[in-house]
């Protein structure tokens, strides 16, 4: 049991290839569609073909199967087979004519081959798993889920008429007032679909949602001629369109006739991001039921099922509790177990580093004196000759400067020459002549050494003059 997605044979995400042809108006199909492949037109260029891809485990087709008709399949791309119809189905539209089952949870490729006859579509429905898309599908439920709750006396039949078969063989069917049947969901519409047989009497149903202003279905008046062998099936008795979300839908028997009887064979809703794969069992009432087929018609007390959606949601909400702090737990000794981790993680030794050992430790250096060697002054150029020679000059022992390199030579000469007094005060000269070399300037101790320019001019030696030596000089 459980929701199956239904894709009715107009269903845009049918992909049909070429020689079918769509049928309407027809009485005794699914929302009354059929889709035929005439197989005889043989002057095409390809095969007819159906396609269709999907999430789930199990295929069903159903349709009106007629004698003659073949179909090939493939599916996923495998070799292509002969697909096996059962005849004891033949000549009776809305029957499960071919199915497959045990799919797994990929995406499924399936592509039908109709070869021979004609192959008659009426409806596809696919079992969802846990991959599948239920948001904007149609799924349908048959009339002996146990989704479907049902409130004073029902019958459970197994249909098998003349015209065809109601969905999976089976329907539930009352002819007391005030019988009902109640369908909590989660969807965004809800259809209900059933079947009418031409009995003497009148028929009145009324379907709510949500508790709103009923809307009632009288498919029969009491006016029409009895025919008890006309049976229309996949009728539809209700539908509405809603607001996605949660909702309840109550079918009531308002009024029922001689030989007329209601009878309910599926349940379509629309599906949302929030519809679950498998319905829960929910509603109000008691009831019996009888006949053969392949379910009972499920009831259950109003109590009890509210008592058991009560313990249900305090049970979820303890649960989540209960894995909240061992969430909590378990993160705190993983943070404690990390914490440890890196404290412990660092290296005792040299052979502990994997990547490269650590720098060596700074050694204190003694403090290095710079020594800024500053450029003396220039000193004056002296004159080739002694004016008033006749001065008493030593003939030794006096310090003169020694003689300049050519090319600071000639750079001297390009600047002018000193200016001297006439009668120069010239001192006793004394036993040096190192008194007349003008003194440096005065050293600033406390000044900060500074690099000498990057491009001055060399002004001499620093060293004192050597001795004078009179043979330098040409008198």
């Amino acid at each position: 049991m459980g929701i199956s997605i239904l894709y009715d044979d107009a269903n845009p995400v049918l992909y049909y290839g070429i020689q079918w042809a769509h049928w309407t108006d027809v009485g005794a199909a699914f929302n009354g569609t059929l889709s035929v492949c005439h197989t005889e037109i043989q002057n095409t260029t390809s095969p007819p073909s159906l396609r269709l891809n999907f999430y789930g485990s199990e295929f069903n087709l159903y349709g009106l199967l007629t004698n003659g008709v073949a179909m090939n399949y493939t599916i996923d791309s495998s070799s292509v087979r002969p697909a096996i119809f059962s005849s004891n189905v033949i000549g009776k539209n809305g029957a499960n004519i071919w199915s497959l089952q045990g799919l797994d949870n990929a995406f499924h490729t399936l592509e039908l081959f109709p070869s021979s006859g004609l192959f008659t579509l009426d409806y596809i429905t696919v079992t969802p798993n846990k991959y599948s898309t239920l948001a904007g599908r149609n799924l349908i439920l048959d009339d002996t889920d146990p989704a479907l709750v049902y409130s004073g006396t029902w019958s459970n039949s197994t249909g098998d008429f003349g015209v065809g078969l109601p969905y999976k063989g089976t329907m539930a069917g009352t002819e007391t007032k005030g019988s009902s049947m109640k369908f909590n969901f989660i969807g965004a519409s809800i259809s209900v679909y059933g079947l009418l047989n031409q009995q003497a009497g009148k028929l009145s149903v009324s379907f709510s949602v949500d508790g709103k202003t009923p809307t009632t279905f009288s498919p029969f008046d009491g006016s029409q001629p009895a025919n008890i062998s006309s049976w229309r099936l996949s009728q539809q008795f209700y539908h509405q369109d809603l607001v996605p979300g949660n909702h309840s839908l109550l079918i009531t028997l308002d009024e029922v006739t001689e030989s007329q009887r209601l009878w309910i064979d599926s349940v379509v809703f629309e599906g949302t991001s929030s519809t679950p794969l498998n319905q829960t069992t929910s509603g109000s009432g008691s009831g019996s039921g009888s006949g053969s087929g392949s379910g009972n018609i499920p009831t259950s007390p109003a109590s009890s099922s509210s008592k058991s959606s009560n313990a249900t949601v305090g049970g979820l909400i303890a649960a989540g509790i209960v894995l909240m702090i061992i969430f909590l737990c378990i993160r705190r000794k993983v943070q404690r177990a990390m914490s440890n981790m890196m404290r412990n993680s660092a290296p005792e030794n040299a052979n502990d580093y994997t990547t490269s050992p650590p720098p060596p430790p700074l050694q204190q250096q003694p403090p290095q004196i710079v020594y800024v060697m500053q450029t003396a002054p220039s000193m004056p150029s002296m004159p080739h000759s002694w004016p008033n020679a006749s001065h008493n000059v030593p003939s030794s022992g006096v310090a003169m400067p020694t003689p300049y390199a050519q090319q600071q030579y000639q750079a001297q000469q390009s600047q002018p020459p000193p200016r001297f007094e006439a009668t120069p005060p010239y001192r006793d000269p004394g036993p040096a002549h190192s008194a007349m070399v003008p003194p440096p300037p005065p050293r600033d101790t406390n000044a900060v050494p500074t690099r000498p320019p990057a491009q001055e001019t060399d002004a001499g030696p620093l060293d004192a003059p050597p001795p004078y030596n009179e043979t330098l000089y040409i008198p």
